[in-house]
């Protein structure tokens, strides 16, 4: 959902550029930019999925004993919230 909001927020003034000017460079921009960050998501979305949905029994013991000291860390807990809510884009 942040990353629908931000894409609108970023969208605001090069499509207002677009349609008073008749300049489609913001636009070309625009959508160059938010490919990355769509490239980005896509990304993160697979590893976590593929971590998530480990199949061998020492994978998931290995993850579930990084998840379970990593989660006591405040600095990885920011930076996961962060990333899982899209603010460090």
């Amino acid at each position: 959902m942040n990353t629908g909001v931000q894409d609108a927020a970023a969208l605001a003034e090069p499509l207002l550029q677009a349609l008073r000017q008749g300049d489609h460079e913001g636009l070309k921009a625009w959508a160059a930019r938010r490919h990355t960050i769509a490239k980005s998501i896509v990304g993160t979305t697979d590893a976590m999925t593929r971590v998530a949905t480990a199949s061998s029994p020492l994978a998931r013991a290995a993850r579930n004993a990084a998840l379970g000291w990593l989660g006591h860390v405040p600095f990885v807990q920011r930076k996961i919230a962060m990333r899982l809510a899209e603010l460090d884009l």
